[in-house]
Formats: structure tokens, C-alpha cells, sequence
């Protein structure tokens, strides 16, 4: 989805630990500068979050283990299960 200049991802079932390790990867061999990374223990579950820069973007990935969508009051088609992963690129 779009929200003004910037594009939101939204994804489900991958654990932070896998997004965490598959973007510190991918994204230098895209072209990407990682400017920050951390993976945490967060309330009985885990969080990764990893900022980066390139191609004229700026990027958040945010993922987050043990979340309830539903009990949060979130529905999104697609979107289900525990982890839950988000991506936001805004322009540089």
C-alpha cells in the first residue's frame, strides 16, 4: 500500500530471526548501505529492525515474533499467524 511518498510491505509467517539474516545479505548485494541493525528478546517473543539507504530510498524492516493481529484489532488479507513483518521506503 501507499500512504503519501512512502510504500508500505506488509508480510506474515517469517520470524525476525529469517529477516534479519536474509536482509543483512540481500540488501548490500542490491546496493543497499545498512545503517542499523538489531535483533532483540521482546516480550516473550523477538524483534529485528534494520534501517538502510540506496537508490534513492530510505528503508525501515520491521519484524516482530509472538503478535496476535487479530487481538490487536488488525485484519489484513494475506496476513496472518504470529510474525509479522513490515517494510516502509520513503524517498531520500
Amino acid at each position: 500500500m501507499t500512504a503519501g511518498k512512502q510504500t508500505v510491505i506488509l508480510l506474515g509467517s517469517v520470524t525476525p530471526a529469517a529477516v534479519s539474516s536474509f536482509y543483512m545479505s540481500a540488501l548490500p548485494q542490491a546496493g543497499y548501505k545498512i545503517t542499523e541493525n538489531t535483533l532483540t528478546t521482546v516480550s516473550g517473543g523477538t524483534g529485528a529492525a534494520i534501517e538502510f539507504t540506496g537508490h534513492g530510498y530510505k528503508g525501515i524492516i520491521s519484524a516482530e515474533s509472538n503478535i496476535d493481529l487479530a487481538t490487536a484489532g488488525v485484519s489484513m488479507s494475506g496476513v496472518s499467524g504470529k510474525n509479522f513483518v513490515g517494510i516502509t521506503l520513503s524517498p531520500q
